[in-house]
């Protein structure tokens, strides 16, 4: 079986689930506690040296980087597709992965991580948290993280998550005019990537952010109506948890939308 290095609420983590849903493959969860700092152990760093999530594990052959993690799953288990067939639409399905993952993914952690994180933090040592940030083997993560840890919503690395997101649900907005998904006439890799960053949108209490953009709520309505989405994301995190990420996100916004002011 599948073995899938995992966290419940990391959105590249909800990205795999979807497609294992989607799929109907079932993988054994092997938990990642990234609160505790686990994947940064000695153990874990073996199988994934940036010391993210996910990884999976496939009879011993290991593959990290959700985006490719996705693709070996579709090319492994072809049935549903979930790349369109007509060359174009594979481009525009990467062009959308490529997008998450060179635009939206580096903005996330300065919007959804202090959402998730910042409030528990507070409540630890400061000299303490500031040591546990700054063992990432990625720099700019830690630079990031400290700021926002020291500085709050505030911090200017919010402010420019925030206006990436802006922009990307401007830009999902635009792209759904003419179509119900983002490459081709079903749902493909990139929903998939794409769903779990709108979900963030929609759930985590900053859902001002798809104002006025009806195409691109009734595209996560459709989205998450799917079996997936339930697998991948209402299973995995229980509803009081999702009630109080959401109830967090709403007091921060009330901070955080101060940054789309200037």
């Amino acid at each position: 079986m599948l073995q899938l290095y995992d966290a419940a609420v990391s959105p590249c983590c909800i990205k795999v689930r979807l497609c294992l849903g989607e799929k109907g493959v079932p993988a054994e969860s092997v938990p990642v506690n990234l609160g505790t700092k686990a994947n940064l152990e000695p153990d874990y760093l073996a199988l994934n040296p940036k010391g993210v999530v996910p990884t999976l594990v496939d009879d011993g052959t290991v593959i990290v980087e959700s985006t490719l993690i996705n693709e070996y799953l579709d090319d492994k288990y072809p049935s549903p597709p979930l790349k369109p067939d007509a060359p174009a639409a594979r481009v525009e399905m990467r062009k959308w992965t490529k997008f998450i993952d060179e635009e939206l993914h580096p903005a996330n952690g300065a919007v959804a991580w202090p959402i998730l994180s910042l409030d528990r933090l507070r409540q630890q040592d400061p000299d303490q948290v500031r040591a546990n940030l700054a063992r990432h083997p990625d720099p700019k993560r830690v630079a990031r993280q400290l700021q926002i840890f020291d500085q709050g919503y505030a911090a200017p690395e919010v402010g420019a998550g925030l206006k990436v997101f802006v922009a990307a649900t401007e830009k999902w907005e635009t792209a759904l005019a003419d179509r119900e998904y983002f490459a081709g006439d079903a749902p493909s890799l990139a929903d998939l990537a794409i769903l779990p960053y709108a979900n963030e949108v929609m759930t985590f209490g900053i859902d001002a952010l798809a104002d006025g953009k009806p195409r691109l709520r009734a595209w996560f309505d459709r989205m998450a109506a799917r079996p997936s989405y339930r697998e991948a994301v209402l299973d995995a995190v229980a509803e009081p948890q999702r009630d109080a990420i959401r109830a967090r996100g709403a007091a921060a916004w009330e901070e955080m939308r101060q940054h789309l002011a200037s």
